[in-house]
């Protein structure tokens, strides 16, 4: 078996990566994200790794073609209300002078208003995809679920993939492997959940002035929203 950490970029991804590493079941990449990952033919025994949506070279044809040469690889698919990822990624793909966490002072590509929303778009063409073509190889998993009810969600991914919970499991996210989270949340499991419904406390305030704009941004995902079940 192998596992693919996947969903959008602010989606959970590193909590999901995390999670899998442990286990300590799968031979999981050195590094947090493999950006190789399509150009391997054939996946290595227990291989896991995760690669964002947003990548390049992530699309349906090559995800698709993946998962044929590799008929033992499964999908960890994380989600997050898609306002709460947007959000996100405008407010860290800011400059690094800004208080953002690119390592440049240019604004990250998805950290705009509509580079976000079409961020969002794409991942759930992508979630659609797999969950229609591999229903059976592909577990579903709300970045809420995991942070607000984490020993059951943990439940959940052990009994699907059928491997046993081992005692550093319950603590996965200490061993966060993402300088800016690390450096944000410590060692603590952060309940990163429906930010977008109060502005005012969340996101540092950033979008206290902006309520007009995020309601459009709402409106504009509601699709999306629905897809993505929330």
């Amino acid at each position: 078996m192998k596992v693919l950490v996947t969903g959008c970029g602010r989606g959970g991804t590193n909590l999901g990566i995390e999670l899998i590493r442990s286990f300590r079941h799968f031979s999981v990449s050195e590094q947090v994200e493999d950006r190789s990952f399509f150009s391997k033919d054939k996946l290595p025994p227990l291989y896991a790794t995760k690669l964002a949506t947003e990548n390049t070279g992530f699309t349906i044809e090559n995800i698709n073609r993946t998962m044929k040469q590799n008929p033992d690889l499964f999908v960890l698919f994380m989600t997050r209300h898609p306002v709460d990822v947007c959000l996100s990624k405008i407010l860290r793909g800011r400059p690094g002078s800004q208080g953002g966490d690119s390592t440049t002072e240019e604004r990250a590509a998805d950290g705009t208003v509509l580079g976000a929303a079409n961020a969002v778009k794409y991942m759930t063409n992508i979630y659609s995809f797999l969950k229609r073509e591999y229903p059976n190889r592909t577990l579903a998993l709300k970045m809420e679920d995991l942070v607000e009810s984490p020993s059951d969600t943990i439940s959940i991914v052990s009994n699907y993939f059928d491997i046993p919970i081992k005692e550093q499991t319950h603590n996965f996210f200490k061993n966060n492997r993402n300088g800016y989270q690390k450096a944000r949340y410590g060692n603590k499991l952060v309940r990163n959940v429906s930010l977008y419904q109060n502005l005012d406390a969340n996101f540092e305030g950033f979008f206290a002035d902006k309520k007009e704009a995020v309601g459009q941004l709402t409106k504009a995902l509601g699709e999306y929203i629905h897809t993505l079940g929330y």
